[in-house]
């Protein structure tokens, strides 16, 4: 019993590993797309091209720069991109 269980934990864990893999990929693919110019940030400009990240992009600019790095990007919780 005890091996099935941590057998059962070992493919949960990994399950989960991939899944947030499998996220990551699928930001970091994302905000390449929107980086136009490939400077590794998003601005104002290059975001109007997604209306949902437009309208949350001042939300995101967690520093207040103007612009969204992949971390801020990444935070952002977007919906039908």
């Amino acid at each position: 019993m005890k091996k099935k269980f941590g057998l059962l934990c070992t493919i949960a864990l990994l399950g989960a590993t991939f899944l947030q893999t499998a996220h990551a990929n699928a930001n970091e693919d994302a905000f390449k797309k929107l980086d136009k110019d490939n400077n590794g940030f998003i601005t104002k400009a290059e975001a109007d091209a997604s209306p949902n990240l437009a309208e949350a992009f001042d939300d995101g600019d967690e520093n207040s720069d103007n612009k969204l790095d992949l971390a801020e990007f990444s935070a952002l919780e977007l919906t039908d991109e």
